[in-house]
């Protein structure tokens, strides 16, 4: 037995014995340990619940990673492809997914081979279409190569059960058709005036007319917004250590692009703190009409004008370039609606001018040139070598002996015989003597009657000589007498064939550094020839030169 009373502990030492001691012991024990199992198991549920709150907030992030992922390759798709989808109608966007029964929607059948009305080509080969340029599928983006092909649309995260989303059939008839547990693409035009301001157009554009903000004549702009968002719903009636960590995680995970459809809302989608809203891509039916369904979240982007200018020209420069002297190298076609100023220009090929090219320094073409218009030289040609015209036509007529400058025109036409060509020689128009080709062996016919001259006066000093201009087979030729220097010269000259047709017959004089000069010029006709022929007696050589045909 133990001792327990005061006086027995005070009447002699204090000290238990061992069974005392055990039982002791024993109970101090028991309550330690119950305790301890108390904490741990409190401590071990808190550790399990934050694990598992840590897991769906990872899970969260995972997959709003995916989405931005999912919007990047729109994003790059919007930019590539701007000026195609800012021409589709707006009906091409408009999205049909709704609880029960659907919207109406595009109508994406056509009968080959035409495409439907909200089809987009792939740029390049082989030929690649999507039917709906403003909702793209991730296989569509897949095949336009703006998206890897491991990519998975499926929506991994718990869904709100029991909510039949429907989508509209190919025609864009409302329809029962069950939606696809996916993600989902929207991309819509925001009409944009010059200055990046929103345009409010006066009259609403129809749902079905292609260019809706008007610019494809007039070269403006538009935005495009994009919205990436789970066409089937989350499932947002769990505890906020649930659902509600999951969603909270992707929200926080997409940033400045993340928007959601909370429970008891309007159904809108609504960004942080509701800092902005969005309408929600899936309805459901309510007493009022219909409201936006919650459990979306959506990554959301518009883009802003861009101020690089795309690769492949869908984005215009805005202001003028400067290449730095830096070389444009590898162009296929060149076009300038405007001046072009060019300080050198080397054609390796051919150089087609299809109006009119001013070259103010020299130009060195080393191959031929064609040239199928006309040609104006202000400031004078010059050829070195052989040169070969075929045909040249002279605009302007002078008269022999007349002043002339090497500045304006080097060469004339003679205006007595606009066959023959002059040139400008020590400032006076001289007349290019051609080479006189052999004529043809006189036929077997009648002699035409010949030409005499006899010069009777002399009123200059200096050399005389005749000459007869007559055509034959198409050709021009020259007789031409010798030189004399005296009155009473005379020269005669007789047609070797009848078929030569006489057309002038001139009397020169040189005149010392003017060359030689015409004294007369007579042109004739056949019939003139024949009635007054034969012979010429210049009796003066003062104008007009009078003549007297009675020396035959």
């Amino acid at each position: 037995m133990c001792p327990l009373s005061k006086s027995h502990r005070q009447s002699r030492p204090h000290r238990l014995s061992a069974p005392c001691v055990r039982r002791r012991l024993h109970g101090y024990t028991l309550l330690e340990l119950t305790v301890a199992g108390s904490v741990a198991a409190v401590v071990t549920a808190g550790a399990l619940l934050t694990l598992q709150f840590n897991e769906r907030m990872t899970a969260g992030k995972i997959v709003a990673e995916h989405m931005l992922r999912l919007s990047a390759a729109v994003v790059r798709y919007k930019e590539l492809y701007h000026k195609e989808l800012t021409r589709l109608p707006p009906i091409c966007g408009q999205s049909s997914y709704a609880v029960g029964l659907s919207k109406a929607g595009p109508d994406l059948s056509a009968v080959a081979p035409a495409r439907p009305l909200c089809s987009v080509e792939r740029r390049g080969s082989p030929a690649v279409f999507m039917d709906n340029g403003l909702q793209p599928s991730v296989a569509d983006l897949q095949a336009f190569g703006l998206l890897e092909s491991g990519f998975d649309p499926r929506l991994v995260l718990p869904l709100m059960p029991a909510v039949p989303v429907k989508r509209a059939d190919t025609s864009g008839a409302p329809s029962t058709l069950d939606a696809p547990a996916e993600f989902g693409i929207l991309i819509a035009a925001v009409c944009l005036e010059s200055g990046a301001s929103t345009l409010l157009p006066p009259t609403p554009p129809s749902p079905h007319e292609p260019d809706p903000c008007g610019f494809q004549a007039s070269g403006g702009h538009a935005d495009l917004v994009s919205t990436v968002f789970n066409i089937r719903p989350y499932d947002v009636g769990g505890d906020r250590f649930g659902s509600g960590a999951r969603l909270g995680a992707m929200l926080q995970a997409l940033g400045g692009q993340g928007f959601m459809a909370q429970l008891g809302s309007d159904g809108q989608l609504r960004a942080y703190k509701g800092q902005s809203v969005l309408p929600n891509p899936v309805t459901a039916p309510t007493l009022n009409g219909a409201a936006g369904l919650p459990g979306i979240v959506a990554a959301h982007h518009r883009s802003v004008p861009s101020e690089f200018t795309m690769r492949d020209g869908s984005n215009p420069p805005t202001q003028d370039w400067n290449f730095a002297n830096r070389a444009l190298n590898h162009v296929s076609t060149l076009g300038v609606d405007g001046l072009a100023t060019l300080g050198s220009v080397k054609v390796g090929n051919n150089l087609s001018v299809s109006g009119n090219a001013e070259v103010d320094g020299d130009v060195t073409i080393d191959g031929a040139a064609a040239v199928t218009g006309r040609v104006v030289m202000t400031g004078g040609a010059s050829l070195y070598g052989a040169s070969s015209v075929e045909h040249l036509g002279m605009r302007s007529i002078q008269s022999i002996g007349d002043a002339c400058s090497t500045r304006h025109h080097s060469f004339a036409q003679d205006d007595q015989n606009l066959e023959q060509l002059m040139m400008c020689h020590n400032t006076k128009w001289v007349r290019i003597a051609a080479a006189t080709p052999a004529a043809p062996p006189p036929p077997a016919a009648s002699q035409r009657p010949g030409f005499h001259f006899r010069l009777s006066e002399r009123g200059f000093r200096g050399l005389l000589r005749f000459e007869v201009i007559y055509r034959q087979n198409g050709s021009t030729y020259s007789a031409k007498s010798p030189e004399y220097s005296q009155t009473g010269a005379t020269w005669s000259w007789t047609p070797d064939a009848s078929n030569q047709q006489i057309v002038l017959l001139v009397a020169q004089i040189h005149a010392g550094q003017n060359g030689w000069v015409s004294i007369m010029r007579r042109p004739l006709d056949d019939d003139l020839y024949r009635t007054k022929g034969k012979c010429y007696n210049i009796l003066s050589t003062a104008y007009p030169f009078p003549v007297d045909h009675s020396c035959n």
